[in-house]
């Protein structure tokens, strides 16, 4: 392969690696300002978006146009890193969280172009033994970030044991091929110590949905219907999951229950059998999709591009966090991996793509691409009888339960999208469910199946484009999801790193040459749909937006502890029977830390119906917990709601002090 072949193919990885670092940027914004600031908004939604442009464009192939990639990453990227470290300097003084992240950044810059080697050319031109620094860098880094990250001396020493190992192997004496694939193999393997170690750093269960899955196998060895909700009553005293890591309710409470198909539960049976942590059982799979990938690109003899893995493995650290964290999602990543590179076989990839069905509703927007995918490859009849065999695993898992009580099962399945739950995350519901610009509920449904189709439509009529791109499309519908998480994206990167390959076979036949500016001409479907993708949420929200409540805040008074605000009277008019009911939210313009993405959740103490004034009422509220508390002089927005109704009130004492409060419908759709 010419060398502008291999230049393309780093590209490919390199946008891929930088998309999803694009993500974790996203994120990091959403904890710097919470929900308070549309221009941090806005920023959350162009890393998004860029992130996605960018997993996107590494898979799409490219018959004679090719973007400038390098130029892209350099006006967007590179600016906006720049910023996050001095806003970090000058607010946090680089706090562990931002301080992990700069790292990530700083190993993707440093170590920019593996096959180019360009930092290494400055000590030798010799090939091998810039290869050999390379293996040498990354060896002596990563003991330093499984230190500073897990902080722990024995995964510390094993880690270093490991790079030892790397480096010998790197300057040994065994054949240069299996010299380098070993001694990277010793430096992949320590992502595996990174999981385990945030398994010892952190308590069990820090979502409610281990917690759920966990209970629920416990239930179905006991021989119950763990879709009965009367058995998840206490479910909370048998392991109390901290409060920031539950899912509230908009009607009070939090939800409680299984609300996934039932492997989800019956994976967690060894755990409850053999009396173990389940989330080793999620650190297995982790460890599974680590190996996986080495041996994928050992057997596909791709040595060259072991550097690639290490960086894409060390940008979505966050997956590897996900076991410690009580994630569960690693576990339907890894068989849809399995899927994608078994799908040459019969029917290997549609049972592990049914197993996936059978495990979140997640994998369920990846189906239909996956059937395109065989249809337009294999031919209808293979595409008939794939679905056949995914509906068979997935349906034959769960009958047990449809036949013993089917609308209870059907409910617990649609709960995640029926359930009234809080609105968080970074999609574009966060402009409702802040209080920006109020939208129905129902308007983010008809977007979020709306995108679907029209990007089904796309990858059928556009399939030689776009057939390897199916893992990305994911991103672009559940951008327009009530709820969106960062666990809901930063998995998909890690499924595209597996299709990238074969994207690299047909640019190697073409050897295709950069050119300076991407054309128009070739790309009129594209452009047609994406300007539907655009057009229609845009010209749908003045339809859907809501203006008037029965919820209504006329006033706040805030009361402060020392620095901290700790109690507020609030005074609302509220037309209907649920004065009592009311819930509280508050958005602060300020890093959430131990909040979670769900804000800062307060409650009222008591309250009292006034006689001078109809429906009009007092209330004194409180934090949920001390972990609500937050400093006095800081701007926040409170939101009272209850069900589909929302009302807000804005205190910044930055600009005027003028108090503002609008009110909205309450959007109840999400996914748990």
């Amino acid at each position: 392969m010419e060398n502008s072949g291999k230049l393309l193919n780093n590209d490919r990885y390199l946008a891929l690696i930088v998309g999803t670092l694009s993500f974790y940027l996203a994120d990091l914004f959403l904890y710097m300002s919470g929900y308070f600031s549309i221009e941090y908004i806005i920023i959350q939604w162009v890393l998004i978006l860029y992130g996605i442009f960018l997993c996107s464009y590494s898979l799409v192939i490219h018959n004679r146009v090719q973007l400038p990639i390098r130029t892209i990453l350099k006006i967007l990227f590179v600016p906006l890193t720049f910023f996050i470290l001095i806003y970090t300097f000058i607010q946090y003084r680089f706090s562990n969280i931002f301080s992990t992240i700069i790292i990530i950044a700083s190993l993707v810059y440093l170590v920019e172009t593996p096959f180019d080697n360009r930092l290494f050319k400055v000590f030798s031109p010799n090939r091998k033994l810039q290869d050999r620094l390379l293996l040498t860098g990354f060896s002596i880094a990563m003991p330093l970030i499984i230190f500073f990250i897990i902080s722990n001396i024995y995964l510390t020493l094993i880690s270093l044991g490991f790079s030892i190992v790397s480096v010998y192997l790197a300057f040994g004496s065994l054949k240069p091929q299996s010299r380098k694939e070993y001694a990277y193999f010793a430096v992949i393997m320590q992502f595996a110590i990174i999981s385990l170690g945030f398994i010892f750093l952190v308590a069990p269960f820090q979502t409610d949905e281990l917690l759920f899955d966990f209970y629920s196998a416990i239930l179905i060895f006991k021989g119950h219907n763990p879709y009965i909700p009367s058995f998840f009553q206490n479910v909370f005293n048998y392991y109390r999951v901290p409060i920031a890591f539950r899912t509230p309710l908009t009607t009070g409470g939090f939800a409680k229950g299984l609300f996934y198909p039932d492997l989800a539960a019956i994976i967690f049976l060894p755990s409850v059998i053999l009396n173990f942590d389940p989330r080793y059982e999620v650190f297995l799979f982790t460890v599974g999709i680590i190996l996986i990938a080495f041996f994928f690109m050992k057997n596909r003899n791709l040595p060259e591009y072991f550097p690639m893995l290490v960086l894409m493995l060390a940008v979505d650290i966050g997956v590897f966090a996900f076991a410690g964290y009580s994630d569960v999602d690693i576990i339907w990543a890894f068989f849809l991996i399995v899927t994608i590179i078994t799908r040459n076989r019969k029917v290997v990839p549609s049972v592990t793509m049914g197993i996936a069905l059978a495990l979140k509703q997640i994998a369920w927007v990846f189906f239909p691409f996956y059937i395109i995918f065989i249809w337009k490859e294999k031919g209808f009849k293979n595409a008939v009888i794939s679905a056949l065999i995914s509906a068979l695993v997935f349906f034959g898992v769960n009958l047990p339960y449809i036949i013993l009580s089917p609308h209870v099962w059907l409910d617990a399945i649609l709960a995640p999208e029926t359930m009234p739950l809080i609105g968080v995350g970074q999609g574009i519901s966060i402009i409702s469910f802040a209080g920006f610009y109020l939208l129905n509920h129902l308007y983010f449904t008809l977007m979020f199946f709306t995108e679907m189709v029209l990007l089904i439509v796309l990858y059928f009529f556009s399939f030689e484009k776009y057939k390897y791109a199916m893992t990305t499309f994911p991103l672009i519908v559940f951008f327009f999801n009530f709820r969106l998480l960062v666990n809901y994206i930063v998995l998909w990167p890690v499924l595209s790193f597996f299709l990238i390959w074969d994207v690299m076979k047909i640019d190697g036949k073409k050897l295709l040459k950069k050119i300076p500016r991407m054309k128009i001409k070739g790309f009129k479907k594209e452009i047609a749909i994406l300007s539907l993708i655009i057009i229609i949420p845009v010209a749908a929200a003045p339809i859907f937006h809501i203006q008037n409540e029965p919820i209504s805040i006329k006033g706040v008074h805030v009361y402060t502890e020392g620095s901290s605000v700790d109690k507020m009277k609030v005074n609302i008019t509220v037309e209907g029977n649920f004065s009592d009911k009311i819930q509280f939210r508050i958005y602060p313009e300020m890093f959430l830390g131990n909040a979670s993405a769900n804000g800062y959740l307060w409650k009222f103490s008591n309250f009292s119906n006034s006689t001078f004034k109809q429906n009009y009422s007092h209330y004194t509220i409180v934090p949920l917990n001390s972990t609500y508390e937050f400093p006095s002089g800081i701007s926040f927005r409170l939101e009272a709601y209850y069900g589909y109704y929302s009302a807000y009130y804005s205190i910044n004492y930055q600009y005027s002090g003028i108090s503002q409060s609008n009110s909205s419908l309450k959007s109840i759709f999400g996914s748990v």
